[in-house]
């Protein structure tokens, strides 16, 4: 939408944008709804990985060490997604981060191509994701990689 703000920054061997509802200045700070979108054109160089299938088993495995810091994780969905000639997968799922923050439910995009990685996460906090979900499907159907 026109009026949500957005960042962006290289970081290392690529990029990363957040589109927000929420002013945000730097790719570090926190937004309530949002979506976050990274290339990392590197995988080769970084973790010896240079395949489709080796990068996404690689996304498996850090999502899972990741989860344990969770108060809370609930996959809703999961099915195979593609753009162009990359090839991953979509999620749908709740976190609650501690016993301090909100339910948050997020789509979480994973797609690889040679050594890259392509990954986004569209995100709200769970009260919010309907009126949300619009907006994120809408950027889905648009969404485009060109490298």
């Amino acid at each position: 939408p026109d009026d949500w703000h957005s960042v962006s920054d290289t970081a290392g061997h690529g990029e990363v944008m957040i589109i927000a509802i929420d002013s945000v200045r730097k790719i570090s700070d926190f937004y309530s709804a949002g979506v976050r979108m990274a290339l990392d054109s590197n995988m080769l160089t970084q973790y010896k990985l240079n395949s489709t299938v080796d990068i996404l088993d690689f996304w498996d495995y850090i999502v899972g060490q990741n989860q344990k810091n969770f108060k809370s994780y609930q996959e809703v969905k999961r099915k195979d997604f593609a753009v162009g000639d990359f090839k991953g997968t979509m999620k749908e799922y709740s976190i609650v981060i501690d016993e301090n923050s909100v339910p948050i439910t997020i789509y979480e995009i994973v797609l690889a191509k040679d050594d890259k990685l392509f990954y986004s996460y569209l995100q709200s906090s769970e009260g919010q994701f309907e009126y949300f979900r619009k907006i994120f499907d809408r950027a889905l159907n648009s969404l485009t990689i060109n490298l």
